[in-house]
């Protein structure tokens, strides 16, 4: 018996300015709009920010244009002193190392042709206005639209951009703290599985697919992950498991955290146990850090599953690291690779979101990097 897709609507909030990967993030509408061409039940609905198609012309005719003319005057000044070969030859190597990176504005101008500055796409329906200013007010007001407008379908917000645990796609971790509720969250951004960013998620975020590490520019499969055979899963635990497998061919990992049972269980786990950490053996509680696992060398982020059992080695904070395992447990399901929750270490994190015991045995570590012994 085949089983038709479940009602999905899809919010997706692009940062198209994101550096250096802008014509990726926007190649991400052309994958969104082939995946609900391919599958009726999927409402999907772009916005977000990027810059207007007059503005990358203008930037096009600045880097490009320009400097070609200029190159060409100083090919025309070479040309009468030196002779017409000479002149051309200047003026077309200095065309060509002055104007060749302003090409990708161009190709910037038309990428996502449908989806236009300023404007909400839900793909095979056309566009309106954006509601909302530009970040967190505009993520808002996309998420409330799409309960308001699909209340019988399960809400997943995708978001596009960078990621550096300060910032997720152009958007300020604070500013994210409280949104309307979804069913899954989709990080298409570098270092999203970690607990500094995603409690700032917590628990409006429901069940958060992302990578501990850097994702390749190209982004996530989309149409991969919202294919037919993807939403046929009944529930949102299943829904949440096989856009995460879906996504992990591409990724160094890739988790699913249920960031509700991140805000009730693991962080008050964890504000016991970093209270309990801190009046123990620094010492010892160091070198269970230099034996956990990292996901990059010599790095400040630490995987949190490998240091709780660093610990149970050395029979530290006896009194609370079994419910901060199980706590664990219960909120990360679906690790592929490894690595599938880290914290940070370094003094720039983002801690606000966390508990103030974990927050107080982190910085009295005094680490900023992973130790190596």
């Amino acid at each position: 018996m085949k089983i038709s897709p479940r009602p999905t609507a899809v919010s997706a909030y692009l940062d198209g300015k994101a550096v250096l990967i802008e014509r990726q993030v926007l190649q991400g509408v052309d994958q969104f709009e082939r995946a609900g061409q391919a599958t009726p039940e999927l409402r999907i609905t772009v916005d977000g920010v990027r810059r207007s198609r007059a503005g990358e012309l203008a930037r096009f005719a600045a880097f490009t244009l320009a400097p070609a003319a200029a190159s060409a005057a100083v090919g025309v000044g070479v040309a009468a002193s030196c002779g017409p070969l000479v002149g051309a030859a200047v003026g077309t190597a200095l065309a060509a190392g002055l104007s060749g990176a302003g090409w990708k504005y161009l190709g910037l101008a038309f990428a996502a042709p449908r989806w236009r500055s300023e404007q909400r796409y839900t793909v095979g329906q056309g566009s309106e206005p954006s509601g909302g200013g530009a970040g967190a007010p505009r993520l808002r007001n996309l998420l409330e639209s799409s309960a308001q407008t699909c209340p019988a379908s399960r809400q997943v917000l995708y978001l596009s951009g960078h990621g550096d645990g300060q910032r997720l796609a152009g958007m300020k971790l604070q500013d994210l703290r409280s949104m309307p509720p979804v069913s899954v969250t989709v990080l298409d951004a570098c270092l999203g599985a970690q607990l500094e960013v995603l409690s700032h998620l917590s628990p409006w975020a429901g069940l958060a697919i992302a990578s501990a590490h850097l994702v390749p520019g190209r982004g996530m499969p989309i149409e991969k992950m919202l294919s037919a055979s993807t939403l046929q899963q009944a529930d949102t635990a299943s829904l949440a498991g096989s856009l995460a497998q879906a996504a992990a061919p591409r990724l160094k990992s890739v988790s699913v955290t249920d960031t509700e049972a991140l805000a009730g269980s693991l962080l008050p786990a964890l504000d016991r146990l970093g209270r309990e950490l801190s009046e123990g053996d620094r010492s010892q509680v160091r070198r269970a850090l230099a034996g956990s696992r990292s996901p990059g060398w010599f790095s400040s982020r630490v995987e949190l599953g490998s240091f709780l059992q660093q610990l149970g080695q050395r029979d530290l904070a006896p009194r609370t690291l079994e419910a901060a395992q199980a706590a664990l447990a219960q909120t990360v399901s679906c690790a592929e690779k490894g690595s599938a929750l880290t914290f940070d270490l370094s003094s720039g994190a983002r801690r606000e979101a966390l508990p103030e015991g974990w927050n107080s045995f982190v910085e009295g570590l005094g680490c900023r990097r992973k130790p190596l012994w």
